[in-house]
């Protein structure tokens, strides 16, 4: 038998004997979170005696302690509706916030639901057998017990568990590590009528003119598993809530929880990937669960995030297309392992799909499916992926799981706008890609080209670009750009040449620039003869071109902030990757682009084009990003 622990953050082991059990347990589930505490009220409902452990002093995670208990994108149905209605009717009866009648009735009905629970408890040590869990060691508030179980349930969300094991793991985008945004939350109590202090989400009514609110703010990147630097983000965070709060509002308190988005991901016995959601038309046969939203990464440098993700979100202006996303079981279960699953965020994936998961409703749902597939594998020899699939998926849709109907097609859509859904059928029509083509919303058509390919519709897009019409002249070029066609190549250096703040208007938010679009593909196709335009974007005379200062106030649409220069950031950091990728693909070039690279970036005054922000803020992060990118891949 073997015993893993986590040494200074990485995992070892030591053979041992096995040790004598202080208790017995078919699921362990480690993190009382938003997914844990329904995975484990999930396997109790199937009958198994099962521990639940949650480091903090409350059970329920981001939607109790984080202050995240709206619901967004995600299905509906499950376990959690029992925990809203109940909450709902305590709050009215006894409580201000939504928020304290939710951390009291999931505390009530994990009691009721005979799980053992247990706070300020903390795995440290895993037994293994041969790669099958056979218990853990773990702190239960100031006792150390050894606890057998059948199988152990990583719900952490941030990997903890699964970290004291050898898996194959990797964090954020593949290029530089980089995770999404986390945030932090605060509850104020305002004048609806005479306040708008940003995102936020009703908590709870006093009166028909006052409310008490949850307001939201990305707060910049880090690395969650470096104690110095996440307590000095933590607190970075929280003071810019007192630092930016208007004087129409009284401040009430902070969230307990950080909003981190985004932990380690594991390679699985199978791997979703954001390929996979929107190019792959063929499903997983074994479906866990089905989700539901719009590829939302946060952060604003998509410049140096991969292929298929900028051709989603800026090259074809998709951002905000909701898509299904269908988990298969082999995403919960980490390669080679048995007797242990992860529900949460820590799941087998790359970055962009996780991006996707983690919407309140469908994290929730999730800890319900992994629930029940736990505890069939209990019953079935303790491996997950032999749990046969077939009854699987019975329980889950006797759970209200995979029903029909609940597939949702892609669409522009947002739930505060019930009535203007638009469901997206991808063209195959020359004629209608043309007509779409010719509108400053031309997304689906530019997608349905890059699903389509060159081989199939390049020669009547190439036809489209001798228009005289400069709408469809333009986007024909960019058509022919997201198919990887050459050609389009004349057409993009124009755009890049006359470059001005044309937006597309697909999208509720992140509507993309034109000429970025441009940019973009001319790095992607390391066009060498883009060379000279692209030098001149990273002189800092660039920035007295009045198209940098047009576009000041802050809009939602255009995802335009106060705390940055939009127009000027994505053109600069979209040249500074264009450039980088010429420079890998044509060696000839590599030391003139390397030589103005370092000129425009070594000194980072570039930075202070960009933003004023102080040196932690996201924006600042993601404007030295355009520097971290240069030095990884030229220097």
């Amino acid at each position: 038998m073997q015993y893993y622990e986590l040494y200074e953050g990485e995992s070892r082991f030591r053979e041992t004997d096995e040790p004598e059990w202080d208790d017995r347990y078919d699921v362990i589930v480690s993190g009382g979170g938003s997914s844990g505490t329904y995975c484990a009220m999930s396997a109790a409902l199937e009958g198994k005696k099962v521990l639940l452990l949650e480091k903090g002093t409350w059970c329920g995670g981001a939607h109790v302690q984080g202050l995240v208990n709206g619901y967004y994108y995600g299905f509906r149905g499950g376990l959690y509706e029992e925990t809203d209605q109940k909450s709902t009717e305590l709050a009215e009866s006894c409580f201000y916030d939504l928020t304290d009648a939710k951390r009291l009735m999931i505390s009530r009905l994990l009691q009721e639901k005979g799980i053992d629970v247990e706070v300020s408890s903390l795995i440290v040590g895993v037994y293994a057998d041969q790669q099958k869990v056979t218990g853990v060691k773990a702190y239960l508030g100031k006792r150390i017990l050894n606890l057998s179980c059948q199988m152990l349930v990583d719900a952490t969300s941030d990997g903890h568990v699964l970290r004291h094991l050898p898996v194959k793991m990797h964090r954020g985008r593949i290029g530089d590590q980089e995770p999404q945004p986390f945030s932090s939350v605060r509850c104020v109590y305002l004048d609806k009528g005479s306040y708008d202090g940003g995102l936020r989400v009703d908590a709870g009514t006093v009166s028909s003119r006052f409310g008490v609110y949850h307001e939201y703010r990305d707060n910049g990147y880090v690395n969650q598993y470096d104690d110095t630097e996440f307590t000095g983000a933590i607190i970075r965070a929280h003071a810019s809530h007192l630092k930016t709060l208007d004087e129409k509002a009284r401040f009430l308190y902070l969230a307990p929880l950080i909003g981190v988005r985004e932990g380690v991901l594991f390679e699985g016995e199978q791997t979703l990937t954001i390929r996979d959601v929107l190019e792959n038309g063929k499903k997983p046969e074994n479906i866990l669960l089905n989700c539901f939203s719009d590829v939302d990464k946060h952060g604003s440098d998509m410049a140096f995030d991969e292929k298929t993700y900028q051709d989603w979100f800026v090259n074809c202006n998709m951002s905000t297309c909701t898509v299904y996303i269908p988990l298969p079981v082999g995403t919960v279960v980490p390669k080679g392992w048995k007797e242990i699953v992860t529900t949460g965020r820590c799941l087998s994936m790359d970055s962009y799909v996780n991006s996707a998961v983690r919407m309140n409703s469908d994290v929730l749902r999730l800890g319900e499916a992994c629930g029940i597939l736990a505890s069939m594998a209990v019953e079935y020899g303790q491996d997950p992926m032999e749990v046969p699939y077939p009854e699987l998926k019975q329980k889950l849709r006797k759970r209200g799981f995979l029903k029909d109907g609940e597939v949702k097609e892609p669409s522009f859509w947002t739930p505060a706008r019930e009535n203007n859904r638009k469901f997206v059928e991808w063209m195959t029509d020359p004629e209608e890609i043309k007509r779409a083509l010719g509108t400053d919303c031309p997304a689906v058509a530019l997608w349905s080209c890059h699903l389509l390919g060159k081989k199939v519709v390049g020669a009547d897009v190439f036809e489209m670009t001798g228009s005289e019409d400069e709408m469809l002249r333009y986007n024909a070029g960019i058509a022919l750009g997201v198919m990887g066609d050459e050609r389009a190549l004349p057409i993009l250096r124009e755009i890049i040449r006359n470059r001005r703040p044309f937006y597309f208007r697909d999208c509720r938010r992140s509507n993309q620039m034109r000429s970025v679009i441009a940019i973009c593909l001319c790095g992607q196709m390391a066009d060498k003869e883009a060379v000279p335009e692209l030098l001149e974007i990273i002189k800092p005379e660039e920035f007295e071109n009045p198209i940098y200062h047009e576009l000041l106030e802050p809009c939602y649409e255009l995802s335009i902030v106060k705390e940055q220069n939009s127009v000027y950031f994505q053109h600069f950091s979209h040249t500074v990757a264009a450039l980088v990728k010429i420079a890998e693909a044509h060696e000839e070039y590599k030391d003139e682009i390397r030589t103005a690279l370092r000129k425009a970036l070594d000194d980072e005054t570039y930075i202070r084009r960009i933003t004023q922000a102080p040196e932690h803020n996201a924006y600042y992060q993601a404007a030295l990003n355009c520097k971290r990118y240069f030095v990884t891949h030229l220097c």
